[in-house]
């Protein structure tokens, strides 16, 4: 809670310790840096932030109504249900087996019992007393994997990273010698690593813009058992996992009174609380007994010290649990897995693209061994919608839970979009193995055709995505779709809904019909209309914007070239920042275009829309459209034309290729006299010009296009 009033001195009655301050927690200051480069980003936060504190205090409004009614639930959000969390913890250390397994489930026992309200509390100063609570939350170190094999929940990873800052996540990332998350929907991930400048922790928030990268980081010299006898009891991943649930620090994160933690039932405070205290302490902002929360898991006190959460902030976590973290509750990860004597799995794909460019499908498979006996044999058979079975063969060796690619065959595709059936029949000769639910994989395959002409695209259509495109949408979240009630031409427009796409960097795609440049094109090009907006002014520098781009591959998707690429500024059809959801007027969209022609006679491309996310506003495509040209084999052979000719007025003077050093057109009389000229600009000339005849006599012309270093004379008939 805050309240405006001044700060003062920190004092105390009874026996205090007060150390040099350290950085126990770096969870705001990551935050506030965030904050700092991305405004957008900063004002949906608090946004959202401001809206949330709202839903809390109606969940506390409402469990204070249902206690005074001696009603049940009272003393949950969720009645009496018990949430699990399946916990890995990643050890990255020059050293991991330093951390043993002793103390993490030391730790876990710690988290467990400090969130259930069943550590010592017997210290708790007597007018905090009643305000203190539990959760209803379990921590569980995790007993499968995200492959839904075996596991500790304990990853140990060894490192040349003496000590990782605090404001990245480098202990996140292997390449920088780090551990990866574990899908961050379903483990809590716990990275236990060596922190600079005597930072203890740091955890990310939810809704916090960056969901790859969400869990707790912790210092070894914060685990129990360390020899650090202020931090040694565990209390900084409780207070960490605070923050994970959006618990903020008691005192608000900003010194003086004016802060605050959103919660009702925490007095007002000053600023962090170090070192260990006893008794009443008060402060410039709550200067009455019971004083200010010191042992509240969210100050900075000593371990001893932590005591316990409030109400509030039990209510606040529950519901940042339900509204942003529920899946974990939902994982599989706390759930042993039991392995029978022979069970083969089909897991997945491998290197499986939707979408293939040439009439035949060639599919690989990872087999999977998830019994105890070695697997030598299996018969795999799979097929199209409407084909027969073909069966392949593995003969090999495969250990318990180890596993190998398996090639099959080459089968036809036909045209259109078609599932895909693979099913494992036997393993070692035997046709039902422990669990025949994994024997089968299922997907989609499409296939059309290369265009040998060029499309045009306005989206007016019901079908999404139309005949022959597809989109792919890695997240499985906001990604192109069809958009009724704007459009340059007609009612629709195809649309990336940024407005609510709150993951910076999540790549879509919109990919058009594969196209076959090789004969007889000369030059193409694709044009469309755009339409964008902003949240933050296109102005402000260091933002994260998203981003268009269209790029083209000449290996059917498995590799990209970039040739257009426009965000922020540059994208924008509207000036200035929208903070409503951007839906384009008729006079807000703009035609962009780009050249294919280098990619003229050269065989099949696949030209795709590459967006990524910035979190800002929306951006629509309308009107796409892909022209090729075809040159006259006459105008390639002369490399100038003048057509029609003989004319009875209008005539085109073709050059082929694009002209160079042409200065001007002059059309002379029969008599030698100038009748017409077409001046051209340095830089600016064009492969086509016309001239009007119409208002002349008929006979023979002559028309001189004057280079800079030569001139070329033509004949023109007029009739």
């Amino acid at each position: 809670m805050a309240l405006l009033a001044l700060p003062g001195p920190v004092f105390s009655q009874g026996s205090q310790r007060i150390p040099a301050r350290i950085n126990r927690c770096a969870a705001d200051t990551r935050l506030k840096a965030h904050f700092a480069k991305d405004e957008n980003f900063r004002r949906r936060f608090l946004s959202g932030r401001e809206a949330f504190r709202n839903k809390v205090e109606k969940v506390v409004r409402e469990r204070a109504s249902r206690a005074a009614a001696d009603r049940p639930s009272a003393d949950r959000l969720s009645g009496a249900a018990i949430y699990s969390i399946p916990v890995v913890f990643h050890i990255v250390l020059q050293n991991p087996a330093s951390v043993s397994d002793a103390t993490i489930m030391a730790q876990l026992d710690t988290l467990n019992k400090c969130f259930a309200g069943e550590n010592d509390q017997r210290n708790v100063l007597a007018g905090f007393k009643s305000r203190l609570a539990s959760t209803n939350f379990s921590f569980c170190l995790a007993q499968r994997g995200p492959d839904g094999l075996p596991a500790t929940g304990i990853v140990r990873k060894t490192t040349n990273i003496a000590q990782y800052e605090s404001g990245t996540n480098d202990m996140k990332d292997p390449s920088k010698g780090g551990s990866a998350a574990w899908d961050t929907d379903q483990y809590l991930n716990i990275w236990i690593t060596n922190l600079s400048n005597g930072i203890l922790g740091f955890s990310s928030f939810p809704d916090d813009g960056d969901p790859d990268n969400q869990g707790v980081v912790v210092d070894p010299d914060a685990m129990p058992g360390s020899t650090n006898p202020q931090y040694n009891e565990g209390k900084t991943l409780v207070h960490e996992c605070g923050h994970f649930f959006n618990l903020i620090h008691i005192w608000g994160d900003e010194d003086g009174c004016s802060g605050s933690d959103d919660v009702a039932d925490t007095p007002n405070q000053g600023a962090a609380t170090y070192g260990f205290r006893v008794g009443v302490v008060t402060d410039g902002c709550t200067t009455t007994a019971p004083g200010i929360m010191y042992q509240n898991f969210l100050d900075y006190t000593d371990d001893v010290d932590l005591l316990g959460f409030t109400s509030g902030q039990v209510a606040r976590m529950e519901l940042a649990l339900t509204q942003y973290r529920l899946s974990l509750t939902q994982s599989q990860g706390c759930a042993p897995v039991n392995l029978v004597p022979l069970d083969g799995e089909l897991y997945s794909f491998v290197g499986y693209s939707k979408r293939i460019c040439t009439p035949s499908i060639a599919l690989q498979v990872q087999l999977r061994n998830r019994g105890t006996q070695t697997i030598t044999a299996a018969v795999i058979r799979y097929k199209t919608e409407e084909e027969e079975w073909t069966t392949a063969d593995f003969t090999g060796s495969i250990p318990s839970l180890g596993s190998v690619v398996v090639s099959l065959p080459a089968i036809p595709a036909l045209q259109g979009i078609h599932p895909v059936y693979v099913e494992l029949v036997s393993v070692n000769g035997v046709t039902d193995d422990g669990d025949p639910a994994n024997n089968f994989l299922t997907s989609t395959v499409q296939y059309y055709p290369a265009l040998t002409t060029g499309f045009t695209e306005s989206f007016e259509d019901l079908l999404f995505p139309p005949v022959a495109w597809d989109t792919l949408n890695p997240d499985g979240r906001v990604g192109w779709e069809r958009f009724v009630g704007a459009g340059k031409t007609g009612f629709a427009s195809v649309r990336m809904h940024n407005f609510e796409y709150d993951r910076p960097g999540a790549v879509d795609w919109l990919r058009p019909p594969q196209l076959d440049l090789s004969s007889g094109i000369d030059s193409a090009f694709l044009s469309f209309q755009v339409a964008a907006a902003t949240y933050t002014d296109p102005v402000v520098s260091g933002n994260n914007w998203d981003t268009l781009e269209v790029v083209v591959s000449t290996d059917c998707g498995a590799t990209y070239t970039s040739l257009y690429k426009k965000w922020g500024a540059t994208l924008v059809t509207v000036a200035g920042g929208r903070q409503a959801d951007f839906v384009p007027a008729p006079g807000e969209w703009r035609k962009d275009s780009v050249d294919l022609t280098p990619y003229a006679g050269k065989g099949q491309i696949l030209v795709a829309f590459k967006h990524t996310a910035g979190f800002e506003n929306n951006v629509y495509l309308d009107d796409i459209q892909l022209r090729e040209v075809r040159v006259f084999p006459n105008l390639k052979a002369k490399g100038m034309l003048v057509y029609p000719n003989p004319t009875h007025g209008l005539t085109q003077v073709q050059f082929y290729p694009q002209p160079t050093g042409l200065k001007a057109l002059l059309l002379f009389n029969a008599q030698g006299a100038l009748v017409s000229r077409i001046s051209v600009a340095s830089g600016t000339a064009s492969n086509t010009y016309s001239f009007d005849l119409s208002r002349f006599s008929a006979g023979v012309y002559l028309l001189k296009a004057v280079f800079d270093d030569r001139v070329e004379v033509r004949k023109v008939v007029k009739q």
